[in-house]
């Protein structure tokens, strides 16, 4: 019986996320950053900086759909949770 090794990453940031950049990511399936099998977490983009959104994925489904309204007592960033086998940290946190 062949185990995987889980790991996990919490991603933490005070700045939004770049959409073309995250699109990028996304689309090429985390490419070089290990095998990513869950993401959960809130998020931001630069160009909808008063939104926050819902990131959701398991697999190769992902939804990330507006969530709430940001104001100045909301915190700001991103907090998400990567969830995979032999993910690569740096590489994750870089892209």
């Amino acid at each position: 019986m062949h185990l995987l090794h889980l790991s996990s990453l919490v991603f933490r940031s005070p700045r939004p996320f770049h959409p073309q950049r995250l699109w990028d990511l996304i689309g090429e399936g985390f490419r070089g950053a290990g095998g990513v099998l869950r993401v959960k977490g809130f998020c931001r983009l630069a160009s909808r900086p008063s939104t926050a959104a819902l990131w959701s994925q398991a697999g190769p489904v992902i939804r990330l759909e507006p969530f709430a309204t940001v104001d100045d007592a909301s915190p700001e960033g991103q907090e998400l949770v990567f969830i995979g086998t032999a993910l690569r940290h740096d590489t994750l946190h870089d892209r």
